[in-house]
């Protein structure tokens, strides 16, 4: 979990930036009227916000008290939901990507 607070590199090398700077940039690019309202209604998802105490850390990392961040107890399974909700459209079963045409070079 640290990495994600105080970033590092990866295993090319490449730097990884830490949490609170990546939200910090985004908000900055966001307009003005709204950065506030964003800044202090965060919402967190998947996998690695999961740990214990992961909310209230970052909650003081942003050094924002009035920082509402919202997640849900089952967030580690979102993109399987996601996933299984596209799976269950008709447009999806149309578009499907199937072995035989992975075996043919996609010419079925």
């Amino acid at each position: 979990m640290e990495v994600l607070f105080k970033g590092g590199f990866k295993e090319d090398k490449t730097p990884v930036k830490p949490i609170k700077k990546m939200i910090l940039e985004t908000l900055t690019k966001c307009d003005q009227d709204i950065e506030y309202i964003l800044k202090n209604n965060i919402v967190v998802g998947g996998g690695n916000s999961m740990p214990d105490g992961f909310k209230e850390r970052l909650r003081n990392e942003m050094n924002a008290d009035s920082c509402v961040i919202e997640s849900e107890p089952y967030r580690n399974f979102n993109s399987w939901v996601g996933g299984s909700m596209l799976a269950s459209t008709s447009v999806f079963c149309d578009r499907v990507c199937m072995t035989k045409n992975d075996e043919s070079g996609g010419k079925d």
